[in-house]
């Protein structure tokens, strides 16, 4: 979307600078079409990427994902944290990234309530406590992990 309305920028700047059709109001200004083309770089290097892989993974028939979710979190959040260290962009868009960044850390917060996503971890072959490791998880929430693991098995 994006692009089509940078592409088509001349025919929305002729439509809002015409005062019959009665859509002067909407008329972007120089900061929105500065905002849209950040956007729209900031989209493609950090955004598209990652939700491509992720929509990809997630969109595997007959695939157990439920152990792939918390290192698809942490590579989502890595985007986005990478993408708010540069001041580059809008405040605008900052603050997206920051309000995205809360709401991922909301449903991230969620999975400790819930046995079945360290289990799964665990036992996926991939990942086990080493992902943890990597990832430097403090040791007590590894051990809680373990735990949780052995209580149920």
């Amino acid at each position: 979307m994006l692009e089509s309305t940078l592409k088509f920028h001349s025919v929305i700047e002729a439509m809002t600078q015409n005062h019959e059709n009665r859509l002067c109001e909407f008329k972007l200004l120089d900061e929105d079409w500065d905002i849209i083309t950040q956007l729209k770089t900031f989209s493609r290097f950090y955004l598209a990427p990652i939700f491509k892989q992720a929509t990809l993974l997630f969109s595997v028939k007959d695939t157990p994902n439920l152990a792939n979710v918390i290192p698809v979190m942490d590579s989502i959040d890595s985007a986005l944290s990478l993408s708010n260290t540069e001041k580059k962009y809008n405040d605008s868009i900052c603050l997206g990234v920051s309000l995205a960044r809360q709401t991922l850390n909301r449903y991230y917060s969620k999975t400790d309530t819930s046995d079945t996503y360290q289990v799964a971890m665990l036992l996926h072959p991939r990942y086990k406590s080493v992902y943890w490791k990597e990832h430097d998880w403090e040791t007590k929430w590894i051990a809680v992990g373990i735990k949780i693991a052995h209580r149920i098995y």
